[in-house]
């Protein structure tokens, strides 16, 4: 009995049809039969999944770019309205320094800059 456990029954052989069949017809047994089609569907099935997950990835990438795209956009139009805004305040200014400086150097004690 512990010889029958120590050593494990000898790996299926080879059907003796198979191996004694022509080379040519075990390679159509095996290349185009039952099992070639299994693996060639399974290999489809895995290459459907890869083009299903590629295409997934481009449609999320462009919509993450087209976000990208509209943030950019609106960040240039706030950074264009700030430099508008940024000169007009400069022209402002400079109206108001001349106006103080005229007053100042007019005898005038008080300045302009009330808002008006």
């Amino acid at each position: 009995a512990a010889a029958a456990i120590a050593s494990p029954p000898p790996a299926a052989a080879t059907p003796p049809a198979a191996a004694a069949a022509p080379p040519s017809a075990a390679a159509a047994a095996t290349g185009s039969g039952g099992g070639g089609l299994t693996r060639q569907q399974a290999q489809m099935h895995k290459l459907r999944d890869a083009n299903a997950k590629y295409k997934n990835l481009l449609k999320m990438a462009k919509e993450r770019i087209q976000g990208q795209e509209e943030e950019l956009d609106r960040l240039r139009s706030e950074t264009k309205r700030g430099r508008e805004d940024l000169a007009t305040e400069k022209i402002r200014n400079a109206e108001l320094k001349a106006a103080n400086d005229a007053m100042m150097s007019g005898g005038g004690a008080a300045a302009v800059g009330n808002g008006g």
